[in-house]
């Protein structure tokens, strides 16, 4: 629990490390949305899925539990094993990986840096679509613990704890806890009566920081996260759609918060993981090292028919011209267990301060396998499964970068920055399907390609004076092809591309005021698009290219004493170029949707709004000798934008307001939060997967509100 601090009247100074060196944020010739912890707390932001409400031209949706983090436009909705997010995220300069990792709570966050466009000759691993930079606090040699309790409607509670301090002159150590139980669902089932849609978490952290003296320091860290959010498992019809199996009189509902299913959603997460940084001073440089091992498990299952039936194997279902087309089978739900080992190294050698010319350079290792453990694909919830896959995708990363930056005395500064990447992709396993018999067919088959590709980064900025920058930057982003784990024959995707130029500026002309804007131009080439199949499997497909233009504005300004407000606005045009053969779902007249080939060239990118923006304002005044009050008030819009490639099923434009007051006792000590979140309880989806059968959606939380207990010594 963050407390207010004491009013004032300037901006805050954000000091950044998203270019691996202490620098103020207007410094910086990047795109960026960065906040503290108390700022995170003011707008309501507290984990992934919510850092869209904060950055323009970003949101997280999800398919199923997985968090697909879309950047201007720039994303991927694919979720089978072996991928990994367009927009990587960074936890204390360790690679996350996965998308499963945007489902983990926030725990001991110090401050989150989002930068947008291609990032890979600074960071270790290649991020075509930008970065999620996430700095935790550092163990301290003074000792402090702090934290805070509270409870929140669907009879939610809620703890956080920070304890950090000393164990001997040179060694410093912390532990963060966070934990949720949430007691009832978002989600009535109609069968049964029963509420699903919870998120209960645990989520430990700890560091041990070792001064070895001379400048170097060794810094161990260890976590474990226990994560049970079934929230976008609960997968209902989409209002105003039909599924196929209505005809069979099957129950369902299209209404919000409401779903019929014959299995209990799931989607849980167990991780854990080790690292250890290495700094070290060799005289004319700083010497890094980041080594960094994890483990996660997912249990993962969703109903996947939208209605009551349960057992029905054979379906008719017309297509545009009325002709029936056969469906197998009706009746449709999955369960796996996935299990992924992911292991990174990183090395970086970055120049000191001082002088006009900055450098870093660095390699980067990545070993990590991904499967199923297996995933069952089932029609009847008393019958032996139609499909199992035990099949695992394996990669092999290398790389190595390097960035300089020449400042001469006119204050113009010259990036340039290079990147060479390869990766090995490898697929194996079985896929056993059900015969006549009763017994299995099994399927086999491996496969492994390389990818590689030669990336840059290219960027002038000029301080103009010494409350305005302005900067232009070239930028090609790469991320490599994969294979579709579901199929045993098809080969690999092939890469992603994306050229990205910018211009911008960054500028406060007076000590309340910030003002930073930037107009982009994308061309992104090879999308690897994710599709599920009639037979409920999924698959991926290369579109052929699209093209995002748009213009970002942000404002901050401090017009009184106690007082602030943030606010930013996105506003993008992105439509695919080329993608004459686009496998899509269109609506049938019996029910569900029918498989078709359509050009969708000029339709809009799907997830992507042509309007984003969002405000925030704090309040923070004293009440005499009694302590600070802070009110928060923070608002997020989302234009409407399409979910699939044919253009058929739209997210309608909505807002969401989060609201919150607390008080602060005046030693600082003890504080007193009363909060809400979406308090218009505005109906709005985070998932909406078209296929054959029906319209999948899920919801995202209703209005929720609570109280909130600090503590801090």
């Amino acid at each position: 629990m963050h407390e207010a601090t004491a009013p004032t009247s300037s901006i805050e100074e954000i000091i950044v490390t998203s270019q691996h060196r202490e620098e103020k944020l207007q410094d910086v010739p990047i795109a960026i949305t960065a906040m503290t912890a108390d700022q995170m707390q003011a707008q309501g932001v507290v984990n992934a899925f919510d850092i869209g409400k904060i950055t323009p031209g970003f949101s997280t949706n999800r398919v199923v539990g997985f968090g697909t983090p879309f950047m201007r436009g720039v994303g991927t909705t694919n979720v089978l094993a072996g991928d990994e997010p367009s927009v990587a995220t960074y936890i204390d300069g360790f690679y996350q990986g996965l998308g499963i990792a945007a489902q983990l709570p926030f725990n001991n966050v110090e401050r989150i840096e989002v930068l947008k466009g291609p990032q890979g000759t600074l960071y270790g691993r290649n991020a075509v679509g930008g970065l999620v930079n996430i700095i935790t606090r550092a163990p301290q040699s003074e000792f402090g613990v702090n934290g805070s309790a509270g409870y929140s409607n669907y009879d939610t509670w809620t703890g956080n704890a920070y304890i950090t301090g000393g164990l001997s002159d040179s060694v410093a150590a912390d532990l963060a806890v966070t934990t949720q139980d949430q007691g009832k669902g978002f989600n009535k089932n109609i069968l049964n009566g029963k509420h699903y849609g919870t998120n209960d978490y645990l989520a430990v952290r700890s560091k041990v920081a070792i001064d070895l003296g001379d400048n170097d320091k060794l810094t161990l860290g260890a976590e474990y996260a226990d994560s049970k959010n079934n929230l976008a498992n609960v997968n209902s019809v989409a209002p105003g759609t039909t599924p196929l199996a209505h005809g069979n009189g099957e129950i369902y509902s299209d209404q919000p918060h409401e779903f019929a299913g014959n299995i209990d959603p799931r989607f849980d997460v167990e991780q854990y993981g080790v690292n250890a940084k290495l700094d070290l001073d060799v005289d004319f440089a700083n010497f890094v090292s980041l080594t960094q091992y994890r483990h996660l498990i997912n249990h993962n299952a969703v109903e996947g028919d939208g209605t009551s039936s349960d057992g029905v194997l054979v379906g008719m279902q017309d297509d545009a011209t009325g002709t029936p087309q056969l469906v197998i089978p009706v009746s449709f739900f999955y369960v796996d267990k996935q299990a992924i080992r992911f292991a990174t190294q990183e090395f970086q050698l970055i120049s000191k301060s001082g002088g006009p010319f900055k450098w870093i350079t660095g390699t980067f290792f990545q070993t990590s396998k991904d499967g199923y453990e297996p995933l069952n694909i089932n029609f009847y919830t008393a019958a032996p499964p139609l499909a199992i896959i035990e099949r695992w995708q394996k990669t092999l990363a290398v790389a190595a970068f390097a960035q300089g930056t020449y400042t001469f005395e006119n204050g113009l500064s010259i990036t340039e920055g290079v990147r060479y990447s390869a990766e090995k992709k490898s697929i194996g396993g079985d896929i056993s399907q059900l015969n006549a018999e009763g017994g299995y067919d099994v399927a086999s088959g491996d496969q492994s390609t390389w990818f590689r590709s030669f990336t840059f980064r290219l960027a002038a900025d000029y301080h103009i004076n010494d409350r305005l920058m302005v900067y232009a930057t070239a930028n090609k982003g790469f991320k490599s092809g994969l294979f579709n784990e579901q199929n045993i024959d098809n080969p690999a995707v092939k890469p992603e591309t994306l050229y990205a130029y910018e211009i911008g500026f960054k500028a406060d002309p007076l000590d309340y005021l910030r003002v930073d804007g930037s107009v982009y131009y994308y061309d992104y080439r090879g999308i690897q698009t994710f599709i599920t199949a009639p037979s409920g499997l999924t698959f991926l497909q290369n579109a052929g290219s699209a093209e995002m233009y748009g213009a970002e504005l942000s404002l901050e300004v401090t017009p009184a004493k106690g007082f602030s407000v943030r606010s930013g606005i996105g506003l993008e045009n992105a439509t695919y170029d080329k993608f004459p053969q686009a496998q899509v779902y269109m609506a049938s007249d019996s029910g569900g949707n029918y498989p078709t080939a359509m050009d969708v060239s000029s339709n809009d990118v799907i997830r992507t709004p042509k309007v984003t923006a969002n405000l925030g304002a704090s309040y923070v005044f004293e009440v005499g000798a009694a302590g600070n009050v802070a009110l928060n008030a923070s608002v997020a819009y989302s234009d409407s934008f399409y979910w699939d490639l044919a253009n058929e099923f739209k997210q309608d434009a909505y807002a969401l307001v989060d609201l919150s007051a607390m008080y602060t006792t005046p030693n600082d000590r003890w504080s007193l939060t009363v909060w809400g979140k979406n308090v218009t309880d505005k109906d709005y989806l985070i998932y909406y997967n078209p296929q054959q059968r029906y319209d999948a959606v899920a919801w995202g939380d209703p209005a929720t509100y609570g109280a909130t207990v600090g503590f801090k010594f």
